[in-house]
């Protein structure tokens, strides 16, 4: 089997048209058809079928392309191997993360691992978790840190780091930023929210309704849910944050938590990498340093006290993700 091959019929099966693909790879199209023929001839069967103007992967094909796609991924992990061993390198680091870890975490984290690693590289992919589980499975990235997957299979490692908590804020001074302050005197607020039905707005959504409340007023939809803070800090909006960036980050200096009674909403966060897949020295350095890190309270929360009057303590440790986190 040529590898060439199937790296032609993926861009096929991804683009639809032999002509898109053709301008892709740099080949022409007779030359796409030939080897769609050749595989087709080795494997006894049909790959391709034509729907309209756009070409179909068959059951057959399907199975081909999953294949194809490991293959790759296999083939590229040993090149990378092989050009960590023969350069001494300690190689590269691709590292998928989500908005919550981004300020708090990420800093200080790759600040310490360039000093143990001076030869590394960092390539940072942001995004929700939708789409950093995709690229971690199609290896676009090597760990992705952020909420435990929905399912945890056979093909990801998993480790726990630390238990998010996510509480509603609005700017200091706000008028909802007191004592007293119940889930009712929401229901005329307006709202700084993702465009994306994430977890936290999907649970702002249930606790408004919970309690007989509309759905949010939502004023600004943002696509990039690190600018939400910074679009209600001069407004009289409601957004839903990281209680850990309002206690260790820049966000604290200008918003507040809205002090509401048993709305807090809780998931487990941590490091997922593919099982059985290379990964540079450096990248295990990587996962040694968040396990550390993800032990240490956050800078700036030492010594603040919870809502129960208990110090705040960061758990750490292999565990399971809980049923239904995303």
């Amino acid at each position: 089997m040529n590898l060439a091959d199937l790296y032609m019929f993926e861009r096929i099966a991804e683009l639809g048209t032999l002509s898109l693909a053709a301008r892709t790879v740099g080949r022409t199209q007779p030359a796409l058809t030939k080897c769609v023929d050749r595989l087709e001839a080795e494997f006894g069967a049909p790959l391709l079928q034509r729907s309209g103007r756009l070409l179909r992967l068959t059951e057959s094909g399907q199975v081909l392309l999953a294949s194809a796609k490991r293959m790759r991924l296999a083939s590229a992990q040993a090149k990378q191997q092989i050009a960590d061993l023969a350069s001494g390198h300690v190689g590269a680091v691709r590292i998928g993360i989500g908005a919550p870890a981004l300020e708090h975490l990420l800093p200080g984290v790759t600040a310490q691992l360039l000093r143990q690693t001076p030869g590394a590289t960092l390539e940072l992919s942001i995004g929700t978790s939708d789409m950093l589980d995709t690229a971690l499975r199609q290896g676009d990235i090597d760990v992705r840190i952020g909420p435990a997957p929905t399912v945890l299979d056979g093909s990801l490692e998993y480790r726990f780091l630390w238990q998010e908590e996510s509480v509603i804020a609005a700017r200091r001074g706000h008028a909802l930023v007191r004592r007293g302050v119940t889930v009712a005197d929401l229901g005329d607020a307006g709202w700084a929210l993702p465009e994306h039905s994430i977890p936290p707005r999907e649970w702002l959504y249930e606790l408004l309704h919970r309690h007989g409340l509309p759905p949010p007023r939502v004023v600004i939809k943002a696509s990039l849910i690190q600018i939400q803070p910074l679009l209600i800090a001069a407004t009289d909006l409601l957004t839903v944050v990281s209680r850990r960036s309002l206690e260790a980050t820049t966000i604290g200096t200008q918003l507040a938590e809205v002090p509401l009674k048993d709305t807090v909403f809780k998931r487990d966060f941590g490091v997922c990498w593919l099982r059985d897949t290379y990964l540079s020295p450096a990248t295990r350095i990587l996962l040694d340093i968040l396990q550390e890190t993800a032990a240490r309270p956050a800078a700036g929360t030492a010594g603040r006290i919870s809502p129960e009057g208990r110090p705040r303590r960061m758990r750490v440790g292999l565990r399971k993700p809980p049923s239904g986190a995303v």
